[in-house]
C-alpha cells in the first residue's frame, strides 16, 4: 500500500505575521505565564502591524507588549494583569490617554462567547 504525500503547512513565524493584515481580528492564547505566544507579539511589533482586534482570556505581559506598541487598538479580554505584579502598565496607560479601546469580559463570559460562535447561535445565556 502506498502512502499519501501529506503537504508540509508549516510556516516561519516571520511568515505567519506577515500573513496578518493590519486591522485583523485574532484570539491570543495562554493563560498568565502558562504558553502566552511571546515569541508572536515580538514579531507584530517587530513587522510594525496596526490596529489589531484581540480576543483573550487571562494575558499577561505579551498583550502588555502589543498595547506598549501600539499594535492593538480593540482588546476584547477576561483578566489583564501580571500575576504577583499587578495590573499590565501599557494597557493602563493607552486606557487612560485613550487610545485603545476594552471590553472586560468574566472568563467564563468569554469562554461561552467563543462556545456560541462555534456553535452557531447569537446568543449563550451567561
Amino acid at each position: 500500500m502506498v502512502e499519501p504525500e501529506i503537504e508540509d503547512k508549516r510556516i516561519t513565524l516571520k511568515e505567519a505575521a506577515k500573513l496578518i493584515p493590519d486591522g485583523a481580528e485574532l484570539f491570543w492564547g495562554g493563560f498568565g505565564f502558562q504558553r502566552p505566544p511571546m515569541a508572536f507579539a515580538h514579531e507584530l511589533v517587530r513587522q510594525r502591524k496596526r490596529n489589531l482586534h484581540i480576543y483573550t482570556c487571562g494575558s499577561e505581559i505579551d498583550v502588555d507588549i502589543l498595547a506598549g506598541a501600539r499594535v492593538v487598538s480593540k482588546f476584547e479580554l477576561a483578566f489583564f494583569a501580571i500575576e504577583g505584579i499587578g495590573l499590565c502598565p501599557n494597557i493602563q496607560r493607552r486606557i487612560k490617554d485613550g487610545s485603545v479601546q476594552i471590553e472586560d469580559y468574566t472568563n467564563l463570559a468569554m469562554a461561552l462567547r467563543f462556545l456560541g460562535g462555534a456553535l452557531g447561535v447569537s446568543f449563550m445565556p451567561v
